[in-house]
């Protein structure tokens, strides 16, 4: 009785621990950062080194070593990839999210997280309605980090489920859900894509409710509101993703069966649009970032190997019996926007995913008697994980400081950004963002010889071939004719 007691209070506190944690990485946001995401991603190392310690007394299944498996065999794209650097930028993400998922099968308390979850969507929409919010670009669009308003919904389409099973039983939490997310974005946020989520769960909905005629006239008018609405959508939103998207196809048709490497979309869009692209420098962004297809992505980066371990996961969720619905729906809803939009490289909605996948595909409970050398034997790779995530944790904000500083004064002391954005590079040299930077900050401190040689080859790395690299080498050249052809 005493032992049972004392499993209890675990439970509860592991469950308060997590919900915690969940919370702030719903809302932190630190403005030093010029990546909104950053600090998000530190509290997730956090967890996700919780979640290690957590299974070091678990015993792992077939759906514990499909994750494992698919973790691995992402990283390993780094043996092959365009960009390796950008492999180990994203692994200790991957490895957080992976460490998230299997954590999430064995909690057991489940209330607490529910709540906190539902105070984070309460202060999302308060800071989202509130005009001229402090935040990156002066009001609620990017609060709390989320850096963009479908990234704000997609978090929502996935928390209103867990937050309204809590509250309501079923059927009422998931018409309360489609009223709540309706109205977010119609009024509020300004999406529209994101409707797609709605759609996913009157498709589930239907299903077993198929021979309804009731039930057919409720999805008609569903329907016919969520196609009109979509048609409302500007017509650019749709057309840089068909862009995107062609795009895409055609990097996965140049590799099929094991991609380009994480992150080999962004690295060789330019090399494939051939710089006449609407997503290229000279008519729009730097780089396109993501494919606005979170699968498309995968399937780009890490081929058909990649996104049949995918698959296998999904299969094995599908098949699981008495899964909870609020994880059914949450998980639907953020596969849907995966379709339009990349929520899944976003910590926030990201994190609800993990959650709703775990609780899906509960791991069974098993005594936990492990004799004392195979404990020490597990705490051997949990240790090296947490070293792992907390020294990509620390590096990850030393260099970001340092990149602030590259924005706070590439406009008025350039030679100074150029060393700034050296010393971002010589403490994380992985991301794409510091790499590309180089070569723009050194051509326009005026730099020369080595220097500039070694930011040319930083900008390589991270992108084989771009426009903006070729208009710099036009720029170098011009200064080395008028210089006379000395070049230190």
């Amino acid at each position: 009785m005493h032992d049972r007691g004392r499993e209890s209070v675990i439970v509860r506190v592991e469950g308060w621990v997590v919900a915690g944690l969940v919370l702030i990485a719903s809302l932190i946001f630190v403005p030093l950062f010029p990546d909104g995401t950053l600090a998000k991603w530190q509290v997730l190392y956090v967890l996700a080194a919780l979640s290690a310690v957590r299974l070091m007394w678990s015993r792992f299944d077939t759906f514990d070593f499909a994750v494992i498996a698919f973790v691995l065999y992402a990283i390993s794209t780094y043996l092959w990839a365009v960009d390796p650097f950008g492999v180990v930028h994203a692994a200790p993400r991957w490895i957080a999210m992976g460490l998230i998922i299997m954590g999430a099968r064995r909690i057991r308390y489940w209330a607490p997280i529910h709540w906190m979850i539902g105070v984070s969507v309460l202060a999302i929409v308060a800071m989202s309605a509130i005009p001229y919010y402090p935040s990156v670009i002066g009001n609620g669009d990017l609060a709390s980090g989320f850096m963009n308003e479908n990234y704000a919904t997609s978090y929502m389409v996935t928390a209103l489920p867990m937050l309204f099973a809590l509250v309501a039983g079923w059927p009422l939490f998931f018409l309360s859900a489609i009223i709540c997310t309706l109205t977010y974005i119609v009024f509020i946020n300004g999406a529209k894509l994101e409707v797609a989520a709605i759609t996913a769960w009157t498709a589930i909905w239907v299903a077993p409710r198929i021979a309804n005629p009731k039930v057919w006239m409720l999805v008609g008018l569903i329907a016919i509101f969520v196609m009109w609405y979509a048609l409302t959508v500007q017509s650019a939103s749709i057309n840089y993703r068909l862009l995107t998207w062609e795009r895409g196809w055609e990097m996965f048709l140049a590799a099929p069966l094991l991609g380009h490497g994480l992150g080999g979309l962004d690295a060789l869009y330019s090399t494939f649009a051939g710089g006449h692209d609407p997503m290229t420098p000279r008519h729009g962004a730097f780089a396109v970032g993501a494919a606005h297809n979170d699968w498309l992505q995968l399937v780009t980066d890490t081929g058909i190997a990649g996104m049949a371990l995918a698959a296998l996961l999904v299969v094995m969720v599908i098949r699981t019996p008495n899964k909870p619905s609020w994880a059914v729906y949450g998980l639907a809803g953020l596969s849907a926007i995966a379709f339009l939009d990349f929520p899944l490289q976003q910590p926030g909605p990201c994190l609800l995913g993990a959650l709703c996948l775990g609780a899906a595909v509960r791991a069974k409970r098993v005594p936990r008697q492990f004799p004392l050398p195979w404990l020490a034997l597990r705490a051997t790779p949990v240790a090296a994980i947490a070293l792992v995530l907390a020294v990509a944790g620390v590096r990850n904000v030393s260099a970001e400081l340092h990149f602030r500083d590259v924005i706070d004064t590439h406009k008025t002391q350039p030679l100074a950004s150029y060393v700034h954005v050296r010393e971002a590079i010589r403490d994380w040299p992985f991301s794409k963002w510091y790499r590309r930077e180089a070569y723009l900050r050194a051509a326009k401190a005026g730099v020369v010889g080595v220097h500039l040689d070694a930011a040319r080859g930083a900008m390589r790395s991270a992108y084989p071939w771009h426009p903006t690299v070729e208009r710099i080498d036009r720029l170098v050249a011009m200064r080395r004719h008028q210089a006379g052809g000395i070049y230190d």
